[in-house]
C-alpha cells in the first residue's frame, strides 16, 4: 500500500509495462491509496481517485483497473468530464481504457448548454459513436430551491445519443409540465449541446385577430450548411386562410444574400367595389458580393404585390414607396466609380405612379489628390451621367461636373478654410409634347469658413465652439428650364445647417450670397456626456422651396439646434428643436430613457407646426413605453402610440400590453395589442398572441 504517489512515478513503476502507454497516451492516475497485484493484475485506488485520458476527467472514491481486460471499474460519487463539454454523475461505471465506452449505472448527465439529463443505465458503442440511455429524462431547468418539481421535463422509454449526426433522439416521450403528464410522443429528437443550429421545428405561435382569426403559426428552420438556411414560416387563419412566408440566408467570405418572401390568397378590400380574394405577396432581396478586384456587386430590391399588403399582413416597417436598386461600385482612397439603376414603387396615395421616376441608370466617377503628399490645396471632382424616365414617357438625360478646391489655415487657434467651386450641368429633356430641350447650367462658388475652439483651461473637460460660414455663387436662373426631379424634399435640420447645398438631389442648387452660423459645445465628466448644437443661416436672395414650412423665412431661417446627454446610469435624453424668431417651437422633438427600480422607462415626442396633412395643419404624436419585474421571472410590458393632434382629448393610434414568464428553460409570452391606424383595406385590429417556448 502507498500513499499519494506522484503522476510521473506512477507510471513509471505500475501503469507503463502493465497498460502498454506510451508517454503521447497522456494517461495520469493518482489517489489517497493505490495497490497493484501483479499475480491477478488488477489495481485498485481508493479514496480521491483521480484520472486524464487526453482531455477526459474521471474522479471516483474507488477505482479498479483489470490489467488484461483493459477495463477501468469506478464506483462511488462517479464524475466524468468528457472532452466535448459534459458532465456525468453516476453511482457507479464500467469504461474502458479510453474512458469512452462502457456501462455506466444511475447517472445523471450536465450537459454543456445548462441542459441535464438523467438515467437508470447508460451504454456506449465500442466506437463510441452511439450511447443508448434507459428510462430517461431531460430538462433544462434548474431545480435548486428545496427540492420543488421542475417546470418542465420531458421522460423517454429510451434515449439514443447519435454522436455523428449531432442528436439525441427520445422514443416512448411523455411531457411533464409541475410533475404532471401533459402531453404523449411516440418519437421525437433535438440537436446535441455541440450543434448551434440544426433543421428542426421552432416554437409555434398562437394568435386570435378580428382581421384573421385565429392564427397558427409553426416556424421551421432548414439548415443547408454551414453558410446558408432557410426559415419556413407558414402560417394557418381562419379567415384568411394559408399564409406562406420564408427567409433565406447564406454567407459568403466575401459578401452576403438574403431573400425573404411571402404569398397568399386573401382578401382584398377595395373602395366602392365589393371585397374579393385573389393572390397577394411580396419580396425583399438583399445581395452584396466583392470580388478579387475589389468591385462590389449589390442588389436591394423590395416589391409588393399591391399597395396595402404589406400593412396589412403586418409585413411592413412603414415606408410609403418601396426602392428596388443594383449596383456595381469600386471605392479607394483617390478614385471610385459607382453605377446604380433604381425604380420604385408607391405605397401611398400621397405619392403617384405615373411621376415615380425610373433611374436607368446612374453612373458616379470621382478622383482627387489625397496621394498627393504635396499638395497645396485638397481638390477634389466628380461627374454624374444620369438618365430618368417615368410613365408619363417624360425623359431627362443629364451631365454633372463638380470640381471643389479648399485649404484650411491656422491662425492664433482660430481655424480658417476657404473653398472653391464649379459647377456644370447639361440637360437634355423631352417633355410631355416630345420636344427636346437642350439646357447649360454654369454656377461657381466661393466660401470662407471660420471656427474658434475655446477650450476650458482648468480640465479640459468642456469645448465651445462658434462656428461661421460664408458663401456667395451667382444667381440660378435655369430653375424653369431643369424639371425637378429630385430636390423636392428640402428641411432645415442641425444636422445639414452647414451643409454647402441643401438640396436633397443635383436638379437644385442653393445660390446668391448666403450665410450659416452657430456654435457647437460639448462638456465631458467621468460620468455624463454633453453635446449641444444650435445655428441658423442667412439667405440674401429667394431660394425655391425654402419657406416656412421647412424652417426657411424671407431671409433669416428658424434656429436649430439639438442636446444629447449620455449617462453611465443607464439614463440617456435627447432633443432637437426649431423655434422662430418670435419664440414659437416649430419643431420639437425628444426622446428618452431611464430606469427606476427594476422599471424601465422610454419616451419619445414629436411636434411639427404647418405640417401637411389630411386634418391637421400641425402633427403632434407621442410613443411611450413601459416595462418591469413584478415577480422572480415574470414581468408587465405596455407600450402606447398616440395621435395628440387627431382629437381634442388625444386618440391613441397603437396600444399593446403583454406579461411575460422567461427563466432558464421557458418562456411563456401573452400579448394583447390593437392598431387603429386603419385604412380602406387596413382595419383597425385587436390581436391577441400567446406564445410558449421550451428551451
Amino acid at each position: 500500500m502507498l500513499k499519494r504517489l506522484s503522476i510521473f512515478f506512477f507510471l513509471i513503476l505500475f501503469l507503463y509495462p502493465n497498460l502498454l502507454l506510451a508517454d503521447k497516451d497522456d494517461f495520469y492516475l493518482s489517489a489517497q491509496n493505490i495497490y497493484k497485484d501483479d499475480k491477478n493484475s488488477f489495481i485498485n485506488a481508493k479514496g480521491n481517485v483521480q484520472i486524464r485520458k487526453g482531455k477526459i476527467y474521471l474522479k471516483s472514491d474507488y477505482l479498479e483497473y483489470k490489467i488484461e481486460k483493459k477495463e477501468i471499474i469506478a464506483r462511488g460519487n462517479v464524475q466524468i468530464l468528457s472532452d466535448t463539454g459534459e458532465v456525468v454523475f453516476a453511482e457507479s461505471a464500467i469504461l474502458n481504457e479510453e474512458l469512452k465506452n462502457g456501462i455506466i449505472k444511475n447517472l445523471g448527465m450536465l450537459l454543456s448548454d445548462g441542459s441535464r439529463l438523467a438515467s437508470k443505465e447508460a451504454l456506449s458503442t465500442e466506437d463510441n459513436n452511439k450511447t443508448v440511455y434507459k428510462k430517461t429524462i431531460f430538462t433544462k431547468c434548474k431545480d435548486c430551491n428545496e427540492g420543488k418539481n421542475v417546470l418542465w421535463q420531458i421522460k423517454a422509454r429510451k434515449a439514443s445519443h447519435l454522436k455523428k449526426r449531432n442528436i439525441i433522439v427520445y422514443e416512448g416521450v411523455t411531457l411533464e409540465a409541475f410533475g404532471l403528464p401533459v402531453a404523449y410522443i411516440p418519437f421525437f429528437y433535438h440537436p446535441d449541446p455541440s450543434v448551434k443550429s440544426k433543421t428542426g421545428l421552432l416554437t409555434p405561435k398562437f394568435s386570435s385577430s378580428n382581421v384573421f382569426g385565429y392564427t397558427y403559426e409553426q416556424p421551421l428552420y432548414v439548415r443547408l450548411e454551414d453558410s446558408s438556411d432557410i426559415l419556413f414560416k407558414p402560417k394557418v387563419t381562419s379567415k384568411e386562410g394559408i399564409i406562406l412566408a420564408k427567409d433565406y440566408r447564406k454567407k459568403f467570405k466575401t459578401g452576403e444574400l438574403k431573400f425573404n418572401s411571402s404569398v397568399t390568397r386573401g382578401s382584398k378590400v377595395r373602395e366602392n367595389e365589393p371585397t374579393k380574394k385573389e393572390i397577394r405577396g411580396h419580396v425583399d432581396f438583399e445581395y452584396a458580393n466583392k470580388n478579387d478586384n475589389d468591385w462590389l456587386l449589390g442588389a436591394n430590391i423590395k416589391r409588393a404585390s399591391d399597395k396595402s399588403y404589406l400593412a396589412r399582413y403586418r409585413l411592413s416597417d412603414g415606408e410609403s414607396v418601396l426602392t428596388q436598386n443594383i449596383f456595381l461600385e469600386k471605392e479607394g482612397l483617390s478614385n471610385g466609380l459607382l453605377l446604380e439603376a433604381y425604380r420604385f414603387q408607391t405605397l401611398s396615395d400621397n405619392f403617384s405612379s405615373t411621376n415615380l421616376p425610373f433611374i436607368r441608370p446612374l453612373i458616379k466617377y470621382r478622383w482627387n489628390n489625397y496621394k498627393n503628399k504635396n499638395r497645396n490645396r485638397i481638390n477634389q471632382t466628380q461627374v454624374v451621367l444620369r438618365s430618368i424616365t417615368n410613365k408619363k414617357n417624360e425623359d431627362s438625360n443629364s451631365l454633372h461636373w463638380n470640381s471643389s478646391s479648399e485649404k484650411k489655415y491656422l491662425y492664433n487657434g482660430l481655424l480658417i478654410k476657404d473653398s472653391l467651386k464649379i459647377n456644370l450641368d447639361y440637360y437634355n429633356t423631352k417633355n410631355i409634347n416630345s420636344n427636346n430641350e437642350d439646357v447649360l447650367r454654369f454656377l461657381p462658388e466661393m466660401g470662407l469658413q471660420f471656427q474658434y475652439p475655446l477650450i476650458n483651461s482648468s480640465n479640459n473637460s468642456s469645448i465651445f465652439e462658434p462656428t461661421i460660414q460664408i458663401l456667395f455663387s451667382d444667381k440660378d436662373d435655369k430653375n424653369n428650364d431643369i424639371k425637378n426631379n429630385d430636390s423636392k424634399a428640402v428641411e432645415l435640420t442641425i444636422s445639414n445647417l452647414f451643409e454647402e447645398n441643401k438640396y436633397s438631389g443635383y436638379d437644385r442648387l442653393e445660390d446668391g450670397f448666403r450665410v450659416n452660423y452657430g456654435f457647437t459645445y460639448t462638456a465631458k465628466n467621468s460620468n455624463r456626456t454633453l453635446y449641444s448644437n444650435l445655428g441658423r443661416t442667412f439667405h440674401l436672395d429667394k431660394q425655391e422651396l425654402f419657406n416656412y414650412t421647412n424652417g426657411f423665412g424671407k431671409h433669416n431661417s428658424d434656429f436649430v439646434g439639438n442636446i444629447e446627454l449620455e449617462n453611465k446610469n443607464s439614463i440617456s435624453f435627447y432633443y432637437d428643436f426649431r423655434i422662430s424668431d418670435e419664440y414659437e417651437l416649430n419643431k420639437n422633438r425628444f426622446k428618452t430613457a431611464f430606469n427606476i427600480g427594476k422599471t424601465r422607462l422610454d419616451f419619445q415626442y414629436s411636434q411639427i407646426r404647418n405640417f401637411s396633412s389630411s386634418n391637421n395643419s400641425d402633427t403632434e404624436q407621442i410613443n411611450y413605453s413601459t416595462a418591469t419585474n413584478i415577480f422572480k421571472n415574470w414581468s408587465l410590458y405596455f407600450s402606447q402610440y398616440r395621435d395628440l393632434a387627431g382629437a381634442k382629448y388625444s386618440s391613441p393610434l397603437k396600444t399593446a400590453f403583454g406579461i411575460e414568464f422567461k427563466n432558464i428553460c421557458t418562456l411563456l409570452r401573452i400579448n394583447l395589442t390593437k392598431d387603429k391606424s386603419n385604412d380602406i383595406d387596413v382595419p383597425a385590429s385587436t390581436n391577441l398572441a400567446f406564445e410558449i417556448e421550451l428551451f
